[in-house]
C-alpha cells in the first residue's frame, strides 16, 4: 500500500498533538517494512533520515491551514495514496481518498467552555463529519474512546485505542553538570513543584495556584517554589488574575515554552509534578515527569488512574484542599515519594512510540489489505 500521513501540523515548536504527529511519522516507515508512505509536511520540520527507499517526505506550500486543508488534498489525489491518516486536525472536506482519523478527546462536547467559540464551532462540524467518513477512527485512551462513542455515535467497531508513547529520553539524569547548568540557566529554586502545559482553562490553573497559596501558608511549606512551564493559550488572562491576587511573594514563576530538550532536566530537578487538569484524552507531561522518577499528582478523573496504574498520587482537581492534601504528600511523604519515584519509570517506559506505530501498521493493515 501506498500510505499518506499528515503531519502539516508540525512546526519550530511542537506539544501535545504536534509531537504526536511527528514521531508517529519518524517511526511508521521504520516499523513497517512492507508499505510505503507519503508524509505531507510543510517546510522541513519532519526529518526521516533512514528509510528512504520507503517514505517520500513531500512539503505542502503555505501555511498550516491552507497547507492541510487546499495543498494536501490536491496532493494526496495526484499521489494515489490507498488512505490518508489525520493524526491531529480534521481532514479536509476536499479530500477524496480514504480516510483514518485520530480524535484524541471529547472536550468541544464533554467540556465546551474550557475552549473557544471558534474552537467548538470548527471541532464540532469537522469532526462529525470525519467520524462518519473514516474507515477507523483512532483514539489515545479507553475513557476517551467511550467519550467519542457516546458524543459521535460510531460504531463501536470502527472507533480503536493506541495509546501514544513517551519520549526515550525522559530517563532519570545522574550527570550533576548537566542539572546545575539547566538549574542555572532557568535560575531554579532548590524546591519546587512543577506544571508542564498550555495555558488553557481546562488546565485548571487559577484552581492550582489557589491551592499552592494555601499549601505554602502551612508553616513548613513556605521555601517550595510552583514553577508552571507552557505556551500561553486561550484563557491565559485567568492565570494572571489568579497570579495578581496571590502577591508579591507568592513564589510562583511562569517558565514559559521550555523545549523538550530542557524539559527531561526541569523534571528531574523537581520535587514533584503536578497535573491538576479537568479533562483530558491522554495528557503526556504527567507520563514524562513519572519516566523521570519524579513524584507525580494527577486528577482523580479519566483517564489518569487508566494510565497511571497507581504510580501517581491523585487529587480531585476541583477540591482546593484535595489539591492542598496531595502537594504535601508527594512533596514530603518519604515513603509514598519512595513508590512513587520507583514505580513511575516502569509504568511510563511503557508507553513506547514504536508500539503506537506497530499497532497503527498492524490497524493499516486489517482495514485496507
Amino acid at each position: 500500500m501506498l500510505i499518506g500521513f499528515d503531519a502539516t501540523s508540525v512546526g519550530k515548536h511542537c506539544t501535545g498533538i504536534e509531537n504526536y504527529a511527528l514521531f508517529i511519522a519518524q517511526r511508521l516507515p521504520r516499523i513497517d517494512r512492507e508499505n510505503k508512505y507519503v508524509i505531507f509536511a510543510r517546510d522541513e520540520f519532519v526529518q526521516i533520515p533512514s528509510c528512504e527507499d520507503r517514505v517520500d517526505v513531500v512539503d505542502c506550500p503555505g501555511g498550516r491551514l491552507f497547507a492541510q486543508y487546499v495543498s494536501l488534498a490536491v496532493i494526496a489525489q495526484r499521489r494515489g495514496v490507498d488512505f490518508v491518516h489525520f493524526p491531529a486536525f480534521p481532514p479536509p472536506l476536499t479530500i477524496t481518498r480514504p480516510i483514518v482519523v485520530t480524535i484524541h478527546d471529547a472536550v468541544v462536547w464533554k467540556h465546551p467552555e474550557t475552549v473557544t467559540l471558534r474552537s467548538r464551532l470548527y471541532f464540532n462540524a469537522l469532526y462529525k463529519i470525519a467520524a462518519k467518513r473514516a474507515a477507523a477512527v483512532v483514539t489515545v485512551s479507553e475513557s476517551a474512546r467511550q467519550d467519542i462513542l457516546n458524543v459521535l455515535r460510531v460504531p463501536h467497531e470502527r472507533v480503536h485505542v493506541v495509546y501514544p508513547g513517551v519520549g526515550e529520553h525522559f530517563n532519570r539524569v545522574s550527570d550533576p553538570a548537566k542539572l546545575a547548568a539547566t538549574r542555572e540557566q532557568y535560575d531554579l529554586p532548590e524546591t519546587f513543584v512543577l506544571f508542564v502545559g498550555t495555558f488553557e482553562p481546562r488546565k485548571n490553573l487559577p484552581t492550582l495556584i489557589e491551592s499552592f497559596r494555601k499549601f505554602r501558608n502551612r508553616g513548613s511549606n513556605a521555601d517550595v517554589w510552583l514553577l508552571l512551564a507552557g505556551r500561553a493559550g486561550w484563557g491565559k488572562r485567568g492565570v494572571a488574575s489568579a497570579l495578581g491576587s496571590s502577591g508579591p511573594d507568592s513564589r510562583i514563576r511562569i517558565l514559559g515554552y521550555v523545549p523538550a530538550s530542557d524539559l527531561v532536566y526541569l523534571y528531574n530537578l523537581a520535587t514533584a509534578f503536578v497535573y491538576p487538569s479537568l479533562y483530558e484524552g491522554f495528557g503526556s507531561p504527567p507520563l514524562e515527569a513519572m519516566a523521570c522518577g519524579t513524584p507525580t499528582l494527577v486528577s482523580n478523573i479519566p483517564p489518569f488512574p487508566e494510565l497511571t496504574r497507581g504510580a501517581a498520587a491523585l487529587a480531585d482537581p476541583r477540591s482546593v484542599d484535595g489539591l492542598v492534601r496531595g502537594l504535601e504528600a508527594v512533596c514530603f511523604d518519604r515513603s509514598l515519594r519512595a513508590r512513587l519515584s520507583e514505580e513511575g519509570p516502569r509504568v511510563a517506559h511503557s508507553y513506547r512510540w514504536e508500539h503506537t506505530a506497530a499497532s497503527l501498521v498492524k490497524l493499516y493493515r486489517e482495514i485496507f489489505s
